[in-house]
């Protein structure tokens, strides 16, 4: 049989264990490493390949979910930081060559570790890990790790994580409001939608120059309501338009926007349930018949509901 049939065979899922170790024992690197890569293969033909086995046939070793712990346990200490890299990724790493791979020298494998087994690394070890040099781990174990919020919040303020969307969505509302006076437009328009945001931080934000800002702030349930007030006379129309659809707004302020130049913001004020009967009976003669329909559907609804 050809070298190009032998490695066409050690690489089909089909192949019986049996034969597999046979094909282990060809003196070709080829076949030996589809034979690494085979998921099919047994513990002992890995442990007959990480023993002899060429540089590129290690590292397929390492990843092959068969390995048993005592090869994995070999193969990470080898020399090269790309065969340990190859071990931390394997999915059944134990506990203890886990931690051990996550105090690597090199970046490349900590993260490695981090991505397959982030979970199982020691919180001790992930807090360190924050602090590493290597900005892919310090973000990583940021966004999946289970260090404290003091550390998330650290690494914010001291600019240690990018600043995103992300790494935001983990920020305490003391953060956010560190960073709601930031010159970044992106920024401050996902402080002032954030659920996080505390009423305070959304008010100084309701005067921010830019419109899109102020139309999350408008949008947001925790905009304080003389906050909304302010709003609702903004200049541009989706601040307004937004106010309209926060779930906070009061009647006084709806009967405020009944008034609005734009018809799209009067036809939402129609239809809104906190509308008074005194706003709909003014909206009954709106110059829009749309609108003016509409309210008077709501109001005979609202006056069928008192009687």
């Amino acid at each position: 049989m050809s070298l190009d049939a032998l490695k066409k065979e050690a690489r089909s899922l089909t192949t019986s264990v049996v034969r597999l170790e046979e094909l282990a024992r060809v003196a070709d690197a080829g076949i030996q490493l589809a034979v690494a890569n085979n998921p099919n293969s047994s513990s002992a033909t890995l442990i007959y390949l990480s023993g002899h086995g060429k540089f590129n046939i290690l590292k397929a070793v390492a990843r092959n979910r068969n390995t048993p712990g005592s090869s994995l346990e070999k193969l990470s200490a080898h020399k090269h930081h790309t065969v340990r890299e190859a071990v931390a990724g394997n999915p059944n790493l134990a506990p203890p060559l886990i931690e051990h791979l996550a105090e690597d020298p090199r970046s490349e494998v900590v993260y490695a570790v981090l991505v397959r087994h982030i979970a199982r690394v020691p919180l001790a070890v992930q807090e360190r890990l924050a602090r590493c040099d290597d900005v892919r781990v310090r973000t990583h174990v940021f966004l999946y790790g289970l260090i404290s919020q003091a550390t998330r919040d650290a690494l914010l303020r001291e600019g240690l994580v990018e600043l995103n969307h992300a790494t935001m969505e983990k920020a305490s509302p003391s953060v956010l409001d560190h960073f709601s006076a930031s010159s970044l437009d992106g920024l401050r328009v996902f402080i002032a939608a954030s659920p996080k945001t505390t009423p305070q931080t959304l008010t100084r934000l309701s005067s921010d120059a830019l419109w899109e800002v102020r139309a999350e702030v408008a949008g947001n349930p925790n905009t304080p309501v003389h906050s909304l007030g302010q709003l609702s006379v903004d200049p541009a129309m989706e601040v307004r338009r937004r106010v309209v659809a926060n779930p906070a707004l009061s009647a006084s302020l709806l009967d405020v926007l009944s008034c609005d130049r734009y018809g799209e913001i009067r036809y939402r004020v129609a239809m809104h349930p906190s509308t008074t009967c005194h706003t709909l009976q003014r909206l009954t003669n709106d110059p829009d018949n749309s609108i003016r329909m509409l309210a008077r559907q709501n109001l005979l609804e609202k006056v069928r509901e008192n009687v």
